[in-house]
């Protein structure tokens, strides 16, 4: 058995053809095992991991890792921690005869002799598996984290919906885009309590509401299978008024969302979702920030399965912290940019499909854009994207609402009229009949993604 151990920077290494232990440690490695039944770990980094022929145990580590092999070589292969942000390619499987099968922590995929099993070590955790190919010959899974407002767990986005009386319903997100309303979910709510953020805080594959009441008393609502709520006692608690709800995300990647909180002299800290659906004081995330600094979003912006904070400050600058697994920040000088003060982040999501957040910019005159997010957390302008509305619209609403995993924009009127317009793989928008309707204006969208007008 040979032993081959990479160094902190960016190695390639190949084992021989006998049972190889290989571990890349640190930095984006390429890992391949060859033949043999080998073990290989990549470590920290976006690693890219083979095990050639042989029943091999692959271990991606920290990061967004890659999982690149042909049928036959995945064939019985063990993959020890597929996380979000992780991808399985099949170079020589296609699309339409993938066959892509979950059944407990197996993925199956093929059919008749060529059919062939990967173990998931892990489990499957909270999360959502997408399928797209890769040029002509190939398939990749892609684990990403749930859908924006999920609250079914049906693989998409619903819209929360709350009036000036307190009344809260939902409507269902369906397969052509358009929104169906859920009886099941319709509550009276005091109007001293408000909704502070959502998300799946439990890990159990439906989002959640966060509430929040004006003498500071916080708890969540966990998701139900029909699209409800149940109040959750194990997450409430009082927290001071000076301290507020400024973002949720899963920000140390265990499947669960956290809360980002910031207090009036620009302290941030961070509480871990736990399985309960309560939280847990970290640490590692406590952070004084200049109070010229805004948290302006979260999202996953590197692709990696860590949400991420985008901060904008008075004057226009943006940069980006990094999730790390211990759930603390890193700041990212990849990210830095100055934008004029008349263009604002109107919200986040991953508009292309990518696996990666995007940011959504909306300016004073109603021109809209979106930079998409880069493997190193940077962010490119988008032409495709560039388009103006009139400034009686507003985006009201973030989310993948027709299940494909693109994202889409949720549209409102001055007037209460609403619609909806559907993420293309280039990061563009396409206008869906099915989703235009007019709610009284009285009824009002909330959604923690974005910040674009009042709706």
């Amino acid at each position: 058995m040979a032993t081959f151990t990479g160094g902190p920077g960016t190695d390639i290494i190949s084992g021989t053809d006998g049972d190889d232990t290989i571990s890349g440690l640190g930095g984006d490695d390429t890992l391949s095992g060859l033949g043999g039944n080998d073990t290989i770990d990549g470590g920290p980094g976006n690693d890219i991991i083979s095990g050639g022929p042989g029943i091999d145990t692959l271990t991606g580590g920290t990061g967004a890792d890659t999982f690149k092999d042909t049928e036959a070589n995945l064939n019985g292969d063990t993959i020890t921690d597929f996380s979000p942000g992780d991808r399985i390619q099949i170079t020589d499987l296609p699309l339409a005869s993938a066959n892509i099968q979950i059944v407990g922590n197996t993925i199956t995929f093929g059919s008749g002799a060529t059919a062939g099993t990967i173990n998931i070590g892990n489990g499957i955790s909270a999360g959502r598996f997408v399928l797209r190919a890769i040029g002509t010959t190939g398939v990749e899974i892609r684990f990403q984290q749930d859908a924006h407002n999920d609250f079914n767990g049906d693989g998409h986005s619903d819209i929360l919906w709350r009036a000036d009386d307190g009344t809260m319903t939902d409507w269902l997100g369906q397969a052509n885009g358009s929104l169906a309303f859920n009886a099941a979910s319709y509550s009276q709510i005091p109007i001293n309590w408000h909704i502070a953020g959502t998300g799946d805080f439990n890990g159990d594959g439906r989002v959640d509401i966060l509430w929040r009441a004006d003498d500071g008393t916080m708890t969540d609502w966990l998701g139900q299978a029909n699209g409800s709520f149940a109040f959750n006692p194990a997450s409430y608690t009082a927290v001071p008024t000076n301290w507020h709800i400024a973002g949720t995300g899963d920000f140390n990647g265990d499947g669960r969302s956290d809360i980002l909180w910031r207090a009036d002299d620009g302290t941030m800290t961070e509480w871990l979702g736990q399985a309960n659906g309560s939280f847990a004081f970290n640490p590692a995330a406590y952070s004084v920030v200049a109070t010229n600094w805004h948290i302006a979003g979260t999202g996953d912006f590197n692709g990696d399965g860590l949400d991420d904070i985008v901060w904008r400050a008075d004057d226009g600058s943006m940069t980006e912290w990094l999730g790390q697994a211990d759930g603390s920040f890193a700041y990212n000088p990849a990210a830095y940019s100055a934008v004029p003060t008349n263009w604002h982040i109107a919200g986040t999501g991953d508009f292309n499909g990518d696996g990666r957040s995007d940011i959504l910019w909306r300016a004073d005159d109603g021109t809209m854009t979106d930079w998409l997010g880069q493997a190193d957390g940077s962010l490119a302008f988008n032409a495709a994207s560039y388009t103006t509305v009139g400034t009686n619209w507003h985006i009201a609403d973030i989310g993948d609402f027709n299940g494909d995993a693109i994202d889409d924009i949720v549209w409102r009127a001055n007037d209460g009229t609403m619609t909806e317009w559907l993420g293309q793989a280039n990061g563009s928008f396409a206008f869906n009949p099915a989703s235009y309707t007019t709610v009284p204006t009285n009824w009002h969208i909330q959604s923690p993604f974005t910040h674009d007008g009042i709706v």
